[in-house]
């Protein structure tokens, strides 16, 4: 199948996704210095890891 997007809305993807991937962070750095918050820091890890993929997707592999 082939899917055209507007370029329009993948700014707006990479605009949304960018800010929940420094949300992401923001949260890995704060578990960092909490005592017992390994597992949930390694959560987040794999959120952003996600993300990255999902982003990744969409743009590098748009006709340009």
């Amino acid at each position: 199948m082939k899917y055209k997007f507007e370029s329009e809305k993948i700014e707006e993807f990479i605009e949304v996704t960018s800010e929940l991937e420094n949300l992401l962070t923001q949260r890995i750095s704060d578990l960092h210095e909490v005592k017992g918050g390994m597992q949930a820091r390694h959560a987040y890890i794999l959120y952003r890891k996600l993300l990255w993929e999902a982003k990744y997707l969409i743009t590098e592999n748009m006709e340009k």
